[in-house]
C-alpha cells in the first residue's frame, strides 16, 4: 500500500503493514491508505489507518491505538517517546530534537512548527485530539481532504 512519506513533501512510500517494510513507490495504482512514514536512527515508524483505528508500527511491532493507549513526548533536546497501555510503558524510543534550535532562537516558534519537526510529537498531538473520537469521525474528517 501507499503511505506518505511525513517529512519529504510529495513523498510517497510503500509500506508493507506484514513486515512494517517501508520503501521507494514502484508502482502506480496500488491501493493507498492514510497514513504517514518517518525514518529516525535509521528505522521507519508508521502511523496509518486500517479503517477500524490508527495503528503505530515499527518494523513488525504493532500498538492498535485505543482508549487504553496513551502516547507521550518528554524532554526538551533529548526526547522520550512512549506508548503506554493502561499505565504501563509498552515501548519508550529515545531521540533527538531536530527542531530544537530553531525552537530554542526563533520566538515565533509554535506548536504547529515542533509537530512538522518531531513526528513522535505529531503522533501524540494527533492521538490525543482523537483518542475519545469515532474511526467514522476519524475517516469522514479524512474525505474532506480527499
Amino acid at each position: 500500500m501507499l503511505i506518505q512519506h511525513y517529512w519529504a513533501a510529495g513523498g510517497i512510500r510503500r509500506f508493507d503493514p506484514y513486515t512494517g517494510a517501508v520503501s521507494m513507490r514502484r508502482h502506480s495504482g496500488e491501493p493507498s491508505v492514510w497514513g504517514v512514514a518517518w525514518k529516525q536512527r535509521g528505522r521507519w515508524f508508521v502511523l496509518w489507518h486500517d479503517g477500524e483505528s490508527l495503528i503505530l508500527q515499527r518494523g513488525t511491532l504493532r500498538w492498535r491505538l485505543d482508549n487504553n493507549v496513551s502516547l507521550e513526548v518528554t524532554g526538551s533536546v533529548r526526547r522520550t517517546f512512549r506508548v503506554r497501555r493502561e499505565g504501563l510503558i509498552e515501548f519508550e524510543f529515545s531521540y533527538w530534537f531536530r527542531g530544537a534550535i530553531w525552537a530554542h532562537f526563533d520566538p515565533t516558534y509554535d506548536v504547529l512548527e515542533e509537530e512538522a519537526d518531531d513526528f513522535f510529537f505529531y503522533s501524540t498531538s494527533m492521538w490525543k485530539y482523537w483518542k475519545d473520537l469515532s474511526a467514522d469521525d476519524f475517516l469522514a474528517n479524512l474525505a474532506k481532504y480527499d
